[in-house]
């Protein structure tokens, strides 16, 4: 009962949401960029009376640190401060300034003034600013539409460190956009940003991004290897799973199953359902740990509550032959049964030889079972948000994710309306990079969403209704809202 070992974890349905992206009603950061150096005379551990006696007199430092220590607390202070300072040319002030203009839910949103004060920012040196007026230019936001200017803006903001801009630019050599797409200053912009020690969050995407990378667009297992390391040891647990995986299979490493084993179990410890269903498959086999059924079990029932097609079938066949658990019919067919309906196709082919073995009433009652189940939500404690030292973008960060497949070969395309609820941008992950997708209509009660997406696309094949036979096997595509599940499950 050895599971599938899936080597790679793809996100297929990127979702952003900027209003997300705001901590708490302030629409300031509680903290200044880091690339930002402060005077020589540090104010900030002078006091709040003495801050403002030295603001009144126009001192712009002095005007920026009181700003800041009104942050969460009275807004409209706060602005008045950092208004004065940014009028003095106060660099840091601009940045702040200029995000406080760009909040969406903000009374004050003004894309214009946003920009105007960023790029003031940019012309006296602020890597923040840098990148975001470089933004504002590529997007029209506030300004022109200026494509040179803003990959002029966001390449100084990159040369000075500053990781967003960093990341971006990679994103943008990897897939086309608004750049010639070039392989090699990808690669480097990604290296740039896995190394940067200021932003662990872009970092670890970065990481993540080079496994990929040099696992399928350059073929080189050993760098590969080394960037999943460095992900991994800084507690990814998607890297965890794959260096596991990399363990396993000898990819750029040689094969350990005592290290596979080690890099399953820290994946695993984060709640992560795949690395669940490959501890339980090295506790059945005794592949790198001691041989136990009992505990190939728990670790298949953790990653089947949650799902995952590996250990729903592994559970059920557990429970069908008797290993690590009592014999139970009833509980084997329902978990085999809902990684059929996923496509596992062990279990498809294992769930007849299951019939044969129960009689019509034990079937029925087990498929009610199996209609009754709903996944529990993968844990979410493993996330790391953005670096406090640093306000970033959320331009292209993933809010939520999900599945879909295209129907057309034009770019339309099918996934459930939950994913997509409430999404201010879509984004797919293809083999040719990021790609921007529309969402033409949707069906909320039956949790649909048609999408479309700009190029050629291989569509997955479907058949005429007509062709359906009463009794035949219904499966679902993807993972429907549990209530639309359910009812079509009957």
């Amino acid at each position: 009962m050895k599971p599938n070992r899936f080597a790679w974890i793809f996100l297929w349905l990127m979702l952003t949401n900027l209003a997300s992206a705001q901590q708490s009603k302030s629409t300031f950061a509680t903290n200044p960029p880091a690339t930002n150096a402060a005077r020589a005379l540090d104010l900030r551990s002078v006091t709040t009376n003495d801050l403002e006696v030295l603001a009144e007199k126009g001192d712009a430092e002095a005007q920026f640190e009181l700003g800041k220590s009104f942050f969460g607390n009275n807004d409209e202070e706060a602005t008045k401060w950092l208004l004065k300072a940014a009028e003095q040319n106060h660099k840091k002030a601009c940045f702040y300034v200029g995000y406080h203009f760009l909040i969406a839910d903000s009374p004050d949103y003004n894309p214009a003034k946003a920009f105007d004060f960023f790029l003031r920012g940019a012309k006296l040196g602020d890597s923040g600013c840098d990148y975001f007026a470089g933004d504002a230019y590529l997007k029209g936001n506030g300004t022109a539409t200026n494509i040179t200017e803003g990959i002029h803006w966001i390449e100084k903001s990159a040369d000075q460190g500053y990781a967003t801009a960093q990341l971006d630019l990679a994103r943008r050599y990897y897939a086309g956009d608004a750049l010639a797409k070039n392989l090699t200053n990808a690669i480097h912009y990604y290296e740039l940003t896995a190394d940067n020690q200021h932003d662990d969050y872009r970092a670890n995407l970065a990481q993540r991004t080079l496994d990929f990378i040099y696992s399928t667009d350059v073929t080189n297992d050993v760098e590969a290897a080394k960037w999943c390391r460095k992900a991994a040891e800084g507690g990814d647990e998607i890297s965890q799973y794959n260096l596991g995986v990399k363990y396993e299979n000898g990819n750029g490493v040689s094969v350990d199953y005592a290290e596979s084993g080690k890099w399953y179990q820290k994946a695993a410890d984060q709640d992560f359902a795949p690395a669940e269903a490959n501890l339980g498959g090295c506790y059945h086999d005794g592949q790198g740990v001691p041989r136990d059924f009992v505990e190939s079990v728990r670790w298949w029932r953790k990653a089947a509550e949650q799902g995952n097609a590996v250990g729903e079938y592994n559970l059920g066949a557990c429970y069908a032959n008797g290993e690590g658990i009592p014999k139970n019919y009833l509980e084997a067919y329902k978990w085999i049964n809902l990684a059929s309906a996923q496509d596992y196709d062990v279990a498809k082919k294992f769930l007849p030889i299951l019939e044969r073995r129960m009689t019509p009433e034990q079937i029925a009652e087990a498929q009610q079972l199996s209609a009754k189940f709903v996944p529990r939500a993968e844990s979410s404690s493993n996330f790391k948000p953005p670096s406090p030292d640093e306000i970033v973008s959320t331009e292209n960060e993933p809010k939520a994710t999900g599945t879909g497949f295209f129907i057309t070969d034009d770019g339309y395309l099918i996934s459930n309306y939950h994913v997509i609820k409430d999404a201010m941008k879509v984004r797919l992950v293809t083999g040719a990079g990021l790609i921007d997708a529309k969402v033409v209509q949707v069906d909320a009660a039956n949790d649909l969403a048609l999408l479309k997406a700009d190029g050629r696309f291989a569509p997955l094949p479907i058949a005429a209704s007509r062709t359906v036979n009463l009794g035949g096997t219904v499966a679902t595509v993807g993972f429907p809202d549990p209530a639309v599940r359910d009812e079509l499950r009957g």
